[in-house]
């Protein structure tokens, strides 16, 4: 753009005149190929999947959420994708923020079963479940900083206040945390298993995550010293691709995180804050990619405006 040569008339849309037919004939039908699109079944699901948490901060949702990004990140490349530099590792474990510490969650909602369609998943219901307009990113990360993004999960506010932020990890990944230790000192490396292993703290797992993590815009910063990334899919189309592959979707029972000594008088799982809805001035919400690149944690471009989460 040569903006000596660019001229530029802002018009307020009043919305008291009559649209153009010609217009208008176009947004119907365009409207109307949405609206079907929005209906289209795309897979199925036997119960519902639900960001009702339970002690130890794990949810149905949060689980589908974080298998999907394991799923995402273990895909072969799209023939468009050509902005990669690094070679297409397959990820080994995911990690998705249910409830983060700042900024926004991916997961925008629950994926309730509806029974009068057999349990149907549409385009529409899997498009608003999940995403802001970010891709899954895999990339290298050492086993001291798995462990140490786990361990900011748990913060202490100036009242002294416990908050836990969890992360939903892949089905591959089980792990414990000390209900009674201190912010800082609650899992420990032994009591954390990758397929079946204990993690190592010095090795190198190949991690997927919403690039918005791994860019700790949502408050977990160990996960930011990574290598050679692969950015995949966007969210919104990489979960409705995952529906359709999967085919048929079954909430798995929840058990990939334990809190030990919770009966203790000095036990505190800590409180879940989710994150709030932004609203425009007119009291509606914030579009999700929008809230996204507001509220991420880091400096905002002097300019105004935002700055995309990938």
């Amino acid at each position: 753009m040569v903006r000596e040569l660019t001229v530029s008339t802002n018009h307020p849309n009043t919305r008291d005149i009559a649209p153009h037919p010609g217009l208008q004939e176009v947004v119907d039908y365009w409207a109307g190929q949405a609206a079907e699109r929005d209906r289209t079944r795309i897979g199925r699901q036997t119960g519902s999947f639900l960001r009702a948490r339970n002690a130890a901060g794990e949810s149905t949702m949060g689980n589908l959420a974080a298998d999907w990004a394991l799923w995402a990140g273990s895909r072969p490349a799209d023939p468009e994708n050509d902005g990669n530099i690094h070679p297409n590792v397959p990820a080994q474990l995911a990690v998705v923020a249910a409830a983060p510490r700042v900024g926004q969650a991916v997961i925008a909602g629950d994926l309730a079963l509806d029974a009068a369609s057999d349990g149907a998943v549409t385009f529409g219901n899997a498009w608003r479940a999940l995403g802001f307009g970010d891709p899954v990113v895999s990339a290298w990360v050492t086993g001291q900083r798995i462990h140490d993004a786990l361990e900011e999960q748990w913060t202490t506010t100036e009242d002294g206040e416990l908050r836990f932020a969890p992360l939903a990890v892949s089905r591959n990944v089980r792990y414990s945390f000390d209900a009674q230790g201190p912010a800082g000192d609650r899992v420990h490396p032994e009591e954390v298993f990758i397929d079946g292993n204990p993690l190592d703290l010095g090795g190198s797992y190949r991690l997927a995550a919403p690039s918005y993590t791994l860019l700790a815009c949502d408050g977990y910063p160990a996960l930011s010293d990574f290598r050679e990334p692969y950015r995949h899919q966007r969210d919104f189309e990489s979960f409705v691709a995952y529906v359709r592959e999967t085919a048929v979707l079954t909430p798995p029972p929840r058990g990939r995180v334990t809190a030990a000594n919770t009966s203790g008088a000095a036990a505190d799982v800590g409180t879940v804050v989710d994150p709030p809805v932004l609203l425009l001035p007119d009291g509606t919400p914030v579009p999700r990619p929008e809230a996204a690149i507001i509220s991420a944690d880091r400096p905002q471009p002097a300019r105004g405006g935002g700055r995309a989460p990938c």
